[in-house]
């Protein structure tokens, strides 16, 4: 069977965190302990993706404890004093205890396409909680990590026709979005944030876009605007006045808003001597909206994940999607894609549950709080020494897990790369792979502004190495200069 023949949403979708590089990263791996004189280096450190147990992240062991009760629970028939000399809390058993009383079956079954109901009335209180309006548990879908429900969403809004429907996205944006509207043969139209302003977002180029693409493309609707905030690339945080900008921009023009929040916990002070950032959801500023102009505001997804924030949990796949101003008959629709999946894997339910309703514990509390600061402590070291190179322009991390800076490269290496018809920043980050035994992806993958070079990083490398690790950065770009002057 030829390619030609395959769904060509599939040849048409790419996902650059796990591309060519990354590729080529995992046969250093491999060959590393067998011809360690290859290379100019001992170890991959690997950049290219926010997955931080893999950098070195501890779980949480309140979380873990509890799957593991939850997963055996013939362990709970055993004395609750005999079960904490084998290392469980006493919270830990009853909070295990009280998820199999609600839910005897327990973890092997599958569940309710939404999930666990007694997990998402957990999520409904912590969305309540966090944001001062009602949250309905029957409006919250638990799902395999916010990615999947993502997924679902798009496929659910692409319209009726392929190649009929175009969903706005940010520029840079995390490659899931393109990739899922090549499968489902939906137009990406995208919409750059402002690098020198520390990537924020314009209302007036969202305005811009929208009007450009209605005159140019009058057959092809918009149906959605997609906001990641906390970025993934960026690094950036909304302030509240935008957030409230973008709902009005989004009932002005009829479309539903796709909030991805999953980096809602990773909040930094950008440098030492600043605030630390503030997250405000959009499903707060859709309700405040609507009580200010006395309307109904658009329908509004928001996503959360227990892979990021201080649980790191990636390979659990734990996540949610809570609707907002979802009309009956599209949540039908909506409920009927996630039933053909039956339902999401019950350990990441239950991961969500302690993300949403952690436990009252000192031990637990420090923890998140240093895991936070460490990664605060990581992301100021990436604006600080990166900028140390007057060629590399780095934004301050305000939140999020990445850095996304502006690469200048030698004219002579760009033309060379062009004549060879490679991206320059494609040939960039292979070469720091095989040089530097660092593992980053371009900014090409991201998608980015015209004449310009990025590369995407992690700030999850070990706190005592990440300074000798974007130093590397630094002397590779320096090289790479000195070469072609």
């Amino acid at each position: 069977q030829y390619l030609e023949d395959l769904n060509q949403g599939v040849t048409r979708a790419e996902y650059a965190v796990r591309g060519a590089v990354v590729l080529r990263a995992g046969e250093i791996q491999e060959d590393l302990p067998k011809n360690p004189e290859k290379y100019p280096f001992k170890k991959i450190s690997y950049l290219n993706i926010g997955n931080p147990m893999a950098s070195g992240l501890t779980y949480m062991r309140f979380t873990r404890n509890l799957i593991a009760l939850c997963m055996a629970p013939h362990l709970l028939q055993m004395s609750e004093q005999d079960l904490m000399k084998i290392g469980f809390s006493k919270l830990v058993i009853e909070r295990a205890s009280e998820f199999i009383k609600h839910n005897p079956t327990g973890l092997g079954p599958y569940t309710h396409s939404k999930g666990f109901p007694s997990i998402r009335k957990e999520v409904a209180s912590f969305i309540e909680k966090r944001d001062g309006f009602p949250s309905d548990p029957e409006n919250v879908f638990l799902s395999n990590g916010a990615s999947s429900a993502i997924k679902d969403t798009i496929q659910l809004l692409s319209g009726p026709h392929a190649n009929n429907s175009a969903i706005m996205i940010p520029v840079p944006q995390y490659p899931l979005y393109s990739a899922a509207l090549a499968l489902n043969h939906c137009k990406p139209v995208g919409y750059e944030l402002n690098e020198e302003n520390n990537w924020s977002l314009s209302i007036d180029k969202l305005e811009q876009v929208f009007t450009s693409h209605k005159q140019s493309n009058p057959e092809v609707h918009i149906r959605a605007l997609v906001v990641i905030n906390p970025s993934n690339p960026c690094g950036s945080v909304l302030p509240r006045q935008q957030c409230l900008e973008v709902i009005e921009f989004c009932a002005k023009h009829n479309i539903a808003l796709l909030a991805d929040e999953v980096y809602q916990e990773n909040l930094y002070r950008p440098t030492p001597d600043e605030k630390k950032s503030e997250f405000v959801s959009f499903k707060q500023c859709l309700r405040t909206y609507e009580k200010e102009k006395n309307c109904s505001g658009p329908m509004v997804f928001s996503y959360h994940s227990v892979s990021k924030g201080f649980t790191g949990e990636c390979g659990l796949r734990g996540g949610y999607v809570e609707t907002a101003n979802c009309p009956t008959h599209i949540m039908e629709q909506f409920y009927k894609l996630s039933s053909i999946s039956l339902c999401s894997n019950t350990v990441g339910q239950l991961a969500v549950s302690v993300m949403v309703n952690p436990p009252d514990l000192d031990e637990y509390h420090e923890d998140s709080k240093e895991k936070i600061l460490s990664m605060e402590r990581r992301g100021q070291m990436a604006y600080q020494i990166l900028n140390t190179d007057p060629h590399i322009k780095c934004q301050k991390v305000q939140g999020a897990m990445y850095a996304f800076p502006n690469l200048e490269l030698p004219p002579k290496f760009v033309e060379e790369c062009e004549k060879k018809n490679m991206k320059a920043d494609n040939v960039y980050c292979m070469q720091l792979l095989e040089q530097e035994g660092i593992c980053c992806v371009s900014g090409s993958g991201f998608l980015q502004k015209a004449d310009t070079w990025h590369l995407r990083m992690n700030i999850l490398e070990r706190e005592e190495v990440m300074p000798t690790t974007l130093n590397c950065i630094v002397s590779f770009h320096q090289k790479l200069w000195k070469k072609y002057e």
